[in-house]
């Protein structure tokens, strides 16, 4: 079996790769244009001298005739199916499909193509020649592609991998281009910035130039208002600094006077010495009286103090008279409310005993202690007592009571009597039906192994028919498996 697929693989490979393809020219001129589908085994009329080609067979010359046949300067890259068309001859016996064989004979069969002549090559065979080795020669390259173990694993496409380097190389040269055409427009900008810088320049100077000859002719250094300060003849002009203290030339900026520095200044210092000395006097009479005032204020505020103390001390006095008088008062009055005091408890001590001996008296001589039984009779009716007054039952009401009592107890025992014999007969009938329901349970278990045994045996049968239904199928129906011929039938083609 592993002998067979092996073979039958490699079969498959071989179709794959190209069944022409080890051939050499010659000989692949002799052979017919279907031998790649129908391996020259599939027609009964294949021979030495024809070919099948699927549809009708074909004759094929000697070498040497076609060579005669061949039309020169024939260049083309489908020379060798030229050759090989020129040389076939069609059949006066054409190979019919099997669908047209088994045509039914009572209805008419589909009008069949008219044949062509055998001794002339017409242009049509040359465009069926040059279509079927188009597709032939794309079927091989669509099958190299497929079926390349080492391209389907690693994943290259040359051709792709040519396009995009193809493309790249197109990129860089216009980037290169569009470069050199940036860095020309740049040199362009930098030669005309230099001009305009240049040109700039050249403004600047004649506007100095300009300007210098306008200050020479319309600004001369004469007709500035600061000449003066710089003026060559300025001390062949100039007057003394300081001639009078009223001078208007002498400012303030001029810095030629200054406090102090006035030609007076003799008078002005005598002056403004007795001006002190008067200033002097006066501050000294001045402190004088209020020395004299402050003084005066002194002895006013001593005496009004002393006085305010002598007062302060004939209220303090005073106070104290009249503080002891009113302790007195008050001493004298606390001791006779407490005589009052003291009075009057002792007569409310007296009445209260009085008072206490008269109560025992009246309740040693009153109907509670008495135990009357008429002080406990309610006035809502004679079933009725006032409970703080009753003093209990006589003894006729004890006895009626213990009569009763009596009475509860027989009928209690009676009712727990029937209760009695009722649960006896409850307990008796639970225990017929629990044996009855034992009974029966016993009845369903038994039926229940005769069901199981029944269908146990019934699945045994069973399953010895599929056992051996299986070794019937096992044994003598499933017994043909797929040779590797089977497998190489797939995938032959890029369909």
């Amino acid at each position: 079996m592993a002998a067979e697929t092996s073979a039958g693989r490699r079969q498959l490979r071989q179709r794959k790769g190209g069944r022409l393809r080890g051939l050499s020219r010659d000989s692949r001129e002799d052979v017919c244009a279907c031998a790649g589908r129908s391996e020259g085994g599939g027609c009964p009329r294949n021979g030495p001298e024809r070919r099948c080609l699927g549809t009708e067979c074909v004759q094929v010359l000697p070498r040497e005739r076609r060579r005669l046949l061949l039309p020169l300067g024939s260049g083309c890259r489908c020379r060798s199916l030229a050759r090989l068309l020129v040389g076939l001859l069609v059949c006066s016996e054409p190979h019919l499909p099997p669908a047209l064989a088994s045509w039914p004979s009572g209805r008419t069969p589909p009008p069949k193509m008219p044949l062509r002549s055998s001794n002339v090559v017409q242009p049509q065979d040359y465009k069926e020649a040059a279509s079927l080795e188009k597709k032939r020669q794309a079927e091989l390259q669509l099958q190299s592609r497929w079926f390349n173990t080492r391209e389907l694993l690693i994943g290259g496409d040359h051709n792709a991998w040519a396009a995009q380097v193809h493309d790249r190389k197109i990129q860089e040269a216009t980037e290169k281009g569009k470069h050199e055409m940036i860095g020309a427009e740049m040199r362009e900008n930098d030669h005309i910035a230099c001009v305009l810088d240049q040109c700039q320049q050249r403004d600047r100077r004649e506007l100095q130039k300009a300007i210098s000859e306008f200050w020479q002719t319309f600004q001369k250094p004469e007709s500035r208002r600061e000449f003066d300060l710089s003026d060559p003849l300025a001390l062949k002009k100039d007057v003394p600094a300081h001639v009078s203290d009223q001078d208007t030339s002498n400012t303030i900026s001029g810095l030629q006077k200054f406090m102090g520095e006035d030609l007076n200044a003799k008078e002005r210092k005598k002056a403004q010495e007795e001006q002190n000395r008067e200033w002097a006097l006066e501050q000294q009479r001045m402190w004088n009286n209020a020395l004299a005032d402050h003084r005066f204020a002194e002895d006013i505020f001593t005496k009004t103090r002393l006085e305010f103390d002598q007062t302060a001390m004939n209220l303090q006095k005073l106070e104290l008279a009249t503080k002891r008088v009113v302790c007195e008062t008050v001493k004298d009055f606390n001791k006779s409310q407490m005589l009052e005091v003291t009075e009057r408890k002792r007569r409310e001590h007296r009445q209260e005993e009085e008072d206490n001996m008269a109560e025992i008296a009246s309740t040693l001589q009153s109907d509670f202690l008495s135990e009357n039984p008429q002080q406990a009779a309610s006035s809502f009716g004679p079933h009725r007592v006032v409970t703080d007054r009753w003093k209990g039952m006589s003894k006729e009401q004890l006895d009626k009571i213990q009569l009763v009592q009596k009475q509860q107890i027989q009928e209690k025992q009676r009712l727990q009597e029937e209760e009695r014999q009722l649960d006896f007969d409850w307990d008796r009938q639970q225990i017929q039906a629990a044996r009855a329901n034992l009974l029966f349970e016993r009845q369903q278990q038994r039926l229940n192994r005769e069901l199981r045994r029944a269908m146990d045996n019934k699945n045994l049968n069973l399953a010895r028919e599929h056992k051996d239904m299986q070794d019937y199928l096992k044994e003598q129906v499933y017994l043909s498996y797929p040779a590797a011929q089977y497998f190489t039938q797939f995938n032959t083609t890029s369909k």
